[in-house]
């Protein structure tokens, strides 16, 4: 499986790591997303969180779910 380029997603929550998730649609994933605020699906809500990265999906386990607006 080719890896995705995908947004690395800090979200304020009390765990210590961040969340992976797909572009937006028509959207692709660049160093200068870095820093941009987005709002993003997390578990029945949607959170306002922040992009620390840009990478491979790392879990590989899982559905990725697409930020819903940059």
């Amino acid at each position: 499986m080719p890896s995705l380029a995908v947004f690395h997603v800090a979200v304020p929550v009390p765990l210590p790591r961040s969340f992976d998730y797909l572009p937006p649609p028509g959207h692709a994933a660049s160093e200068a997303d870095v820093g941009r605020r987005v709002q993003v699906p997390f578990g029945t809500r949607e959170l306002t969180g922040v992009v620390v990265g840009i990478g491979p999906w790392e879990s590989q386990t899982g559905e990725l779910r697409p930020v819903i607006e940059v």
